[in-house]
């Protein structure tokens, strides 16, 4: 939208713009942190050069005339989104004279007039802040000390005297731009979660860090037989219990490399595999059973996990999850934080993509499969509540357990 193809002396005939003056142009709103009123200060330096400010509250704009002085300073307010790219394009330079006094300004905010300025061809004169230069440097712009109105009226007159420089910077920061465009920030974000997945030295420490995730495996008794997948098997130590306690033949995959080298180190005669939940590496109604350890809360795609497992279990077989219970689960953090047991932090585990409430967890499983149990682990004061630990599995008592399990049917 702001690469438009029209000239300056196009978009000022549009605009009803003067022809024969330099004209510096802002856009956005008139807070002070936006450093405005030192751009106002530094226009009384080049009396010959219009300054239009485009945009700004009706509160914002009566307080800014109070400070206008000369009479190369126009305010046109706001006007529709749809004309910014025709303003950005009459001008001869853009301005962008944020205040480095306040945090927000000089190191956490990311304009979008930013963008927009590059994206307009037009040279640009920039504070030297942290949160500018994450975009501008000096191929690209004219980057000033923030805060000062003489040397931002001497970078404006920079640019207005030297047309090598004016075109070069407004071409690189045109190029630089194209990298910053809503769809590859998006691509940005998704390639960064991919990695933090997909990356072994991430998911290797995060597993390093746990002996094993806790669960009951007697509650595999009446499951186990044949053959048997521990679904994201970690180090195998679940897999290798099942192995030593049933008599059935044990599977296991994880996306790590290095928790499978461990898990076979730890039992050899188990057919450990590097593989995605996503695309298990066995034919289609192969298993009789497969369980999963708090695992798919840690899947972008846990539905599409659900569909695999549909895939290779056996008509009639099994498919056991297990999972933390949101939000209850965070009150057993809580708790084991205050009372200085394991837990360090009241961070939430980063790689927790969904977090499931008992109710939503079912809900999403009964539509792939039949619900045939439905538990809970863990609620509080059940080892000194006798009523509790006889109804903990009942409604609506696994609401309040700290990880839910369901056990389903194919």
């Amino acid at each position: 939208i702001f690469d438009i193809d029209i000239t300056k002396k196009e978009a000022r005939e549009k605009l009803n713009l003067p022809q024969n003056k330099k004209i510096v142009m802002y856009t956005g709103h008139l807070y002070k942190w936006k450093g405005v009123y030192v751009l106002l200060e530094a226009s009384k330096n080049i009396p010959e050069v219009l300054f239009y400010f485009v945009g700004g509250t009706d509160y914002d704009i009566k307080k800014f005339k109070k400070y206008i002085k000369t009479d190369n300073i126009i305010l046109l307010g706001n006007k529709p989104h749809t004309d910014i790219p025709y303003y950005l394009k009459s001008s001869d330079i853009l301005v962008l004279p944020n205040s480095g006094k306040e945090k927000i300004s000089s190191h956490y905010t990311s304009p979008i007039k930013l963008f927009e300025y590059m994206a307009s061809k037009r040279p640009m004169v920039a504070s030297d802040l942290p949160s500018i230069k994450e975009i501008l440097n000096d191929t690209n712009s004219i980057l000033v000390e923030s805060d000062n109105p003489l040397l931002l009226s001497k970078g404006i007159n920079k640019i207005l005297n030297n047309k090598e420089i004016s075109d070069k910077i407004s071409e690189q920061a045109y190029k630089d731009v194209k990298t910053h465009s809503w769809r590859m920030r998006a691509n940005g974000i998704i390639n960064f979660i991919n990695n933090l997945i997909i990356n072994n030295k991430f998911w290797n420490k995060y597993t390093s860090d746990m002996l094993f995730t806790s669960f009951s495996i007697d509650l595999l008794k009446k499951y186990a037989n044949g053959n048997v997948l521990d679904l994201g098997c970690g180090n195998g130590v679940h897999a290798n219990s099942v192995k030593n306690l049933f008599k059935c033949n044990v599977y296991g995959i994880d996306p790590s490399d290095d928790s499978i080298k461990k898990a076979k180190k730890r039992n050899s005669n188990i057919d450990f595999k590097v593989a995605s939940a996503y695309d298990l590496p066995f034919e289609n109604n192969f298993f009789n059973l497969v369980y999963s350890i708090d695992v798919i809360e840690h899947l972008k795609k846990p539905e599409k996990m659900l569909e695999e497992v549909g895939r290779v279990l056996k008509s009639g077989g099994c498919l056991i999850i297990q999972t933390p219970n949101y939000p209850i689960k965070r009150l057993y953090d809580f708790y084991n934080l205050i009372s200085k047991n394991w837990r360090k932090s009241f961070k939430d585990d980063p790689t927790h993509f969904y977090k499931f409430t008992a109710l939503s967890l079912k809900k999403m499983c009964s539509k792939y499969f039949e619900v045939i149990e439905f538990k809970t682990r863990n609620i509080f004061l059940e080892k000194k509540l006798k009523f509790l630990k006889k109804k903990k599995n009942k409604m609506p008592w696994i609401l309040f357990g700290q990880k839910t399990i369901i056990i389903l049917k194919k």
